[in-house]
């Protein structure tokens, strides 16, 4: 949970420190406690609302490119998911700057 919450937070001096317990135990671990983050630690570096910097050391420790969230989505799923909304958030601003 404390390596959830340190990528939530965008805190990579916290996965640095935790770097160690991190290789011992199951990085791939899905935080299922609350449902709107319902996956791994790389699930969440990717969802668009932490520092994408995060997926590097993650990946360093043995985080699983290809784990997949509660859903059963995969990581690659989520970052193309992030990408999608910042194209819609764009696609909206221009829509409404035309319309003014």
């Amino acid at each position: 949970m404390a390596m959830h919450f340190a990528c939530l937070k965008s805190k990579l001096d916290v996965l640095q420190l935790l770097k160690d317990t991190l290789k011992k135990g199951d990085i791939n671990t899905i935080n299922i406690e609350d449902d709107s983050i319902c996956g791994t630690a790389l699930h969440m570096s990717m969802d668009g609302q932490v520092d994408p910097l995060l997926a590097k050391p993650l990946l360093s420790f043995g985080a699983d490119p290809n784990a997949l969230d509660a859903k059963g989505s995969p990581v690659l799923h989520e970052l193309i998911l992030s990408a999608f909304d910042d194209l819609e958030d764009d696609f909206e601003c221009e829509a409404y700057m035309k319309s003014i």
